[in-house]
């Protein structure tokens, strides 16, 4: 039990836990009022699962780095904080990245809100040099490739290349769009 990121609130308001078991030593408190079990193992992916869930009232998702964890397409170091994208006003916190940006055509990846894999490859594409662009937006392409986990899942919005040219052509002004020519 609590063996996935929960919300201490929630879990204080249904009875499962006091106050004082939940800041004791056998819960870890990730961001503001997400708790996981001391047991767990914090890895890229659970990491992303809390911010998440931090950001869901919000309407917010996972995205860079750790919507592509969750995604099943591991190209960030384990030393990357969180990272979501939201359209309102959210602070960043330690550990924890926040962006904000466009949502549309966001979905679920194993039960979290992410950003599509288009919208994944297109936001590493922009802010990542070209050798971790590439290792980025390949592990996507590949990782749809191989089983889609990206729920909904549009025909034509798959990570390839010309896909993310035409978002280059779409958006010139978008941060890091610009890059020089090799």
């Amino acid at each position: 039990m609590f063996l996935e990121p929960f919300r201490g609130s929630v879990a204080v308001a249904g009875g499962l836990l006091s106050k004082g078991k939940l800041r004791g030593p056998h819960f870890r408190k990730l961001f503001p009022d997400i708790y996981v079990h001391a047991s767990v193992r914090i890895t890229p992916v659970v990491r992303a699962r809390a911010a998440a869930l931090f950001v869901d009232r919000c309407g917010g998702a996972a995205g860079g780095f750790s919507a592509a964890e969750v995604q099943g397409a591991s190209c960030g170091s384990w030393r990357e904080p969180a990272e979501v994208l939201v359209t309102g006003r959210v602070r960043s916190h330690p550990g924890l990245l926040v962006r904000r940006g466009d949502l549309t055509g966001s979905g679920f990846a194993d039960g979290v809100r992410v950003t599509s894999p288009l919208g994944t490859a297109w936001d590493l594409a922009r802010r990542l040099d070209l050798e971790e662009a590439v290792v980025a937006v390949d592990a996507l392409g590949r990782r749809r490739a191989e089983r889609p986990v990206f729920v909904p899942y549009p025909p034509g919005r798959s990570p390839d290349p010309d896909t993310l040219a035409l978002s280059r052509l779409r958006s010139p002004p978008a941060r890091g769009s610009i890059r020089p020519s090799c």
